[in-house]
């Protein structure tokens, strides 16, 4: 991001932004709705990935954190989703 305010380009608007009426119709949940989510709900999330760790020591499951225009959001995936987003 940093790079491209050095060099002077601008979206003027988060990447997601632009996708969400479409995400929204495909039930993906923003960022920022999550507080009213009960705990334990699956829910689909939408946004930029700025970390995903997948330590040894987790057995398997995925921590990844996702940015959209609303916020950022934390999450864990189990071995069903790891194997299908191997090649990630």
């Amino acid at each position: 991001m940093e790079d491209y305010g050095h060099v002077g380009f601008t979206l003027r608007q988060h990447p997601v932004s632009f996708l969400r009426e479409e995400l929204l119709r495909q039930k993906m949940v923003p960022c920022s709705n999550l507080d009213s989510v009960k705990d334990g709900r699956y829910v689909w999330l939408a946004g930029l990935v700025l970390v995903r760790q997948r330590p040894g020591s987790a057995k398997g499951v995925m921590f990844s954190m996702i940015k959209d225009q609303t916020g950022i959001a934390t999450s864990s995936s189990g071995r069903a989703c790891s194997s299908r987003t191997a090649g990630l």
